[in-house]
């Protein structure tokens, strides 16, 4: 296992801290969380342009202004992005009426 390893408690609303150091480190304040058997996998939801590649090495198009007919508003944009982290993961479900976004 490369990096740093802590351990961390979860409250009893279920949430857990990110230590600050590392949260420091994100310009986010969201995180997709993906449960594969008994691993928990945090990824912080931004996209700078010095951003890594995916797995695979190719980025995907989700939207294009020119195909999609024209600008989105980016509101409209993450919610598109956040259905299709969910589809892709097998989850229809919204976690928490928090995590929408307010308009």
């Amino acid at each position: 296992m490369q990096g740093e390893l802590v351990t961390l408690r979860m409250f009893g609303t279920g949430q857990v801290t990110i230590p600050n150091k590392w949260r420091k480190q994100f310009n986010t304040k969201e995180f997709v969380a993906v449960l594969k058997g008994r691993k928990i996998t945090l990824t912080p939801l931004e996209m700078d342009d010095d951003d890594e590649e995916d797995d695979d090495g190719k980025w995907e198009v989700l939207f294009s202004a020119a195909r999609d007919g024209g600008p989105i508003d980016a509101h409209e944009f993450l919610e598109a992005l956040r259905k299709d982290i969910r589809k892709e993961h097998g989850s229809n479900k919204k976690t928490s009426s928090k995590n929408k976004i307010k308009r």
